[in-house]
C-alpha cells in the first residue's frame, strides 16, 4: 500500500532499500507471507551455474503461508498436510525453460505422493528421475507462486524435490549439482550476494543478458522495456523482500559485474537424450551459414544426428554401418558450403548441410573393412584428396569423386593400419601409411617413396604424429620412435604399457600411461580408472590437454603447464571435443553422458 525507499546511486551500481507496508484487510501479494519469517534461501545451490536467473520464496510456517494463500485467492480454508514440510519454493530459469524446487525438512508424504503418480523411472548419474502423471498439482498447491507449470518429471536431491517440464532440464540440474557447478558458485551471484541478506522471504537474481522471459512473467511491461536497454549489459539484478511482522524490508539493486569477476566457471548448459545407446564420441562441426558449431553423433542403430548449439535435433540420417573414426568437413564445390565426409565399414559417404548424400562421392566397397577416411588439402585451396584404404588397397579421389590418376601407390605389400596422415615438415608434404608388418611408408604427393625406413616398428595403437619436426610414433614396448627427414630413427624408452595413449603438437608431447598423465615431461597421477587417450586442443592461443576416465566418468582438462583448469574434472564418459560453439570467444565441450545422452559444458 505504501513503500518508503532510500536511493543509493553510484557509477556502476544502483540500489534502493527501505520498508513496504501491506493492508491486511485487502488482497495483497505481500500478505501471502504475513506473520511468517524468512529462512536461508537454497534455490541457488540447486540451479545450474549458467542459469539465467532464480526466484525464491521461503517461510518458516507452511500452515500460516497456506492460510494466507487461501485468503489471497478467496479459497475455502481447508487443510492438506501433503506439503507441510516445505520451507522454500524456488523457480529456476534457464534458456526459456523453468524448473520448480521444493526445499523441505524431509517429507515422506511428498515422496509417497509422487510414487503414486509415477509412470516410469530412470537412473541418471545415481539419481532417480520419475516421469509423473497429474502434472498440475504444483499450480494447484502453490499458486500464485507457481503458475502455468506442468510437473512432468521429478527427482530428489538431498531433501529437495526438483520438478521440470522436460527431462533434459532435470538432467542438467543433476549434473551441475553433482559437479558442484551451481548458481551460488557463479561469480555474478557471489558479487551480488554482498548486498543481499542470506535469508529472504522473496529473493530474485538474474543477469541482464537473460531478462526477457523473467521480466515478462513477473513484472510490469515498462520495467521490461527499460531493462532491455543495451547500457545494462553486464549487470546483475537482485531483489529481496524480508517479512518482519507487519513490515516488509525491501532491497533492490542493479550492479555491473567486472569482466575479471565473470571468468573461470564451468557449467552444463544442455543435455540431449537418445532412444538408443551412442556408438561414437560426439564432435563439433561448423554450420557454414551461422559460422557457429553444431554436434554430430551416431547411435548404435547407425542413425547419424545433427544437433544445434541449443540442443535441438536438426535431422537424423540412417546409415548402413558405423562411422569409422572422425567425420571430416569439406567444401567440395568451393562455394563456402560445407559437407560431412566419412567412411563406414563398406562405404564412403558425403552428406550436405541437410543430410542428403552427395552422389558423386558416395561409394560402396565389396568386402568392407574400410579404415577411417583421410582428407588431404595440400595447399589450402580446397583441391581435396579423399583417401579410402581397404586392406592393402588405396583409393585416392579428387573433389569430384574421380580417381587421382597421378597417385601411384595403389596397393601396399601389407594391410594398412588406420587412416593415412598428411604431415608437412619444412616446405615438403609427406603422406604416411602404417602397415601391419611394421613398415612405415612415407611418400610424396604422387605416391613415390620420399623417405626410406629400413627398420620395422611394432606399432602401438597410436597415430604417427609430427613432434619436433620428426615423424613420431610409439611401439608396443613403450618406446618413442622418432624419424627425421633423412630416415634416421631415434628411440626413447618411455616405459609405457602396451595400451598407452599419446598426442603431440610440434612442441608438446603428452602421454597417458595407466593413471599417469604426462604433459611436456610433467607427470600428474590421477585417480585409478580406465582412461582414454589424451587429446591436445589449441584454442584462442592457449593449449588444453584433456583425458577422460571412462570407468568413473570424469573429464579432466589441463593447460600446457600441466595445471588443472578450474572446476574440473566434470562428469562425462567419452573423449571430448572442445571449441567455441556460439562465437562468444568462450569455449564449450561436448562429451557422452552415460550410454544414451550427450552433454555440453560451457567454460567461461
Amino acid at each position: 500500500d505504501w513503500v518508503s525507499l532510500d536511493i543509493d546511486s553510484r557509477k556502476n551500481q544502483f540500489s534502493v532499500n527501505g520498508l513496504s507496508l501491506a493492508n491486511d484487510s485487502v488482497p495483497n501479494y505481500l500478505n501471502l507471507f504475513r506473520n511468517t519469517k524468512p529462512l536461508p534461501n537454497v534455490t541457488a545451490s540447486f540451479a545450474p551455474l549458467q542459469s539465467d536467473g532464480i526466484l525464491s520464496f521461503s517461510f518458516d510456517d507452511y500452515d500460516v503461508f497456506e492460510q494466507n494463500r487461501k485468503r489471497y485467492l478467496s479459497l475455502p480454508p481447508t487443510k492438506d498436510p501433503l506439503f507441510n514440510a516445505v520451507e522454500e519454493v524456488g523457480l529456476v530459469y534457464d534458456k526459456g525453460e523453468r524448473a520448480v524446487i521444493l526445499n523441505t525438512i524431509g517429507s515422506d508424504r511428498i515422496a509417497d505422493f509422487l510414487a503414486g503418480k509415477q509412470k516410469s523411472a530412470t537412473d541418471y548419474q545415481g539419481s532417480i528421475i520419475q516421469e509423473i502423471s497429474n502434472n498440475d498439482f504444483l499450480n494447484t498447491a502453490f499458486r500464485p507462486l507457481v503458475q502455468n507449470f506442468e510437473a512432468k518429471f521429478s527427482t530428489v536431491l538431498d531433501n529437495t524435490f526438483v520438478f521440470s517440464q522436460k527431462i533434459e532440464v532435470l538432467q542438467t540440474i543433476i549434473s551441475n549439482f553433482k559437479n558442484g557447478t551451481t548458481f551460488d558458485q557463479n561469480p555474478s551471484y557471489n558479487a551480488a550476494a554482498n548486498n543481499m541478506s542470506s535469508a529472504a522471504t522473496i529473493q530474485l537474481v538474474w543477469t541482464s543478458d537473460h531478462t526477457e522471459q523473467f521480466l515478462k512473467e513477473n513484472f510490469i511491461p515498462d520495467l521490461y522495456k527499460n531493462l532491455k536497454d543495451p547500457k545494462f549489459s553486464g549487470y546483475v539484478f537482485t531483489g529481496q523482500v524480508v517479512a518482519d511482522g507487519d513490515f516488509f524490508l525491501t532491497n533492490i539493486s542493479a550492479q555491473k559485474i567486472a569482466k575479471k569477476t565473470r571468468v573461470r566457471s564451468v557449467g552444463s548448459i544442455f543435455t540431449v537424450a537418445f532412444e538408443d545407446a551412442l556408438a561414437n564420441d560426439p564432435q563439433f562441426v561448423t554450420n557454414h551459414v551461422t559460422k557457429n558449431k553444431e554436434i554430430v553423433v551416431q547411435d548404435q542403430k547407425n542413425v547419424l544426428f545433427l544437433i544445434s548449439n541449443d540442443g535441438k535435433i536438426l535431422w537424423k540420417k540412417p546409415l548402413g554401418g558405423k562411422i569409422q573414426g572422425k567425420i571430416q568437413q569439406v567444401d567440395l564445390f568451393k562455394n563456402g558450403r560445407l559437407q560431412l565426409a566419412f567412411t563406414t565399414n563398406d562405404q564412403l559417404i558425403v552428406l550436405d548441410r541437410n543430410g542428403k548424400e552427395v552422389v558423386m562421392l558416395t561409394k560402396t566397397y565389396q568386402g568392407g573393412n574400410l579404415n577411417p577416411l583421410a582428407v588431404f588439402d595440400y595447399d589450402g585451396k580446397r583441391e581435396y584428396r579423399l583417401v579410402v584404404t581397404q586392406g592393402s588397397k588405396i583409393y585416392m579421389y579428387d573433389r569430384k569423386g574421380k580417381i587421382v590418376r597421378g597417385f601411384k601407390f595403389k596397393k601396399s605389400e601389407q594391410p594398412i593400419m588406420g587412416a593415412p596422415k598428411h604431415i608437412v615438415i619444412g616446405n615438403k608434404d609427406y603422406l604416411v601409411f602404417k602397415l601391419a608388418d611394421g613398415n612405415l611408408k612415407i611418400l610424396s604427393r604422387t605416391g613415390e617413396v620420399r623417405i626410406n625406413i629400413r627398420e620395422k616398428i611394432d606399432f602401438s595403437g597410436n597415430e604417427v604424429l609430427r613432434y619436433k619436426n620428426q615423424f613420431s610414433v610409439t611401439d608396443k614396448k613403450g618406446m618413442l620412435n622418432q624419424i627425421n627427414t633423412n630416415g634416421k630413427i631415434t628411440k626413447t624408452n618411455l616405459d609405457l604399457h602396451q595400451d598407452h595413449g599419446i598426442d603431440a603438437t610440434d612442441n608438446i608431447f603428452v602421454y597417458m600411461n595407466d593413471n599417469v598423465l604426462s604433459i611436456k615431461g610433467t607427470k600428474i597421477t590421477l585417480d585409478l580408472g580406465v582412461y582414454t587417450h589424451p587429446k591436445i586442443f589449441y584454442r584462442y592461443d592457449k593449449i588444453y590437454v584433456t583425458v577422460t576416465d571412462i570407468q568413473n566418468q570424469k573429464v579432466y582438462l589441463f593447460d600446457s603447464q600441466a595445471k588443472p583448469i578450474s572446476n574440473f574434472p566434470v562428469y562425462g564418459s567419452s573423449m571430448i571435443d572442445l571449441d567455441d560453439m556460439d562465437g562468444d570467444k568462450k569455449l564449450e565441450l561436448v562429451t557422452k553422458e552415460g550410454d544414451q545422452s550427450l552433454m555440453v559444458y560451457h567454460i567461461e
